[in-house]
């Protein structure tokens, strides 16, 4: 997973499946997602209470996909 960074406003994250795999995006300890959870890229909120959050690139493949990623 990589992140681009921005100065203002949401983070966003990317990843790169291989053809045929699906992705959906989770977070857990805060946090808001903005827009659409199931494209390879996301946008997240963080907010501005500290603590430990973790976003999770939830993958599904079909049988024949060695890895979710490139």
């Amino acid at each position: 997973m990589r992140q681009l960074f921005w100065l203002f406003g949401p983070k966003i994250y990317e990843t790169t499946l291989n053809a045929g795999c699906t992705v959906n995006w989770s977070l857990s300890g805060g946090g808001i997602i903005s827009g659409p959870s199931n494209l390879e890229t996301v946008a997240v909120d963080w907010g501005s209470i500290p603590g430990t959050y973790t976003l999770t690139a939830n993958t599904t493949c079909p049988s024949d996909c060695d890895s979710p990623y490139e």
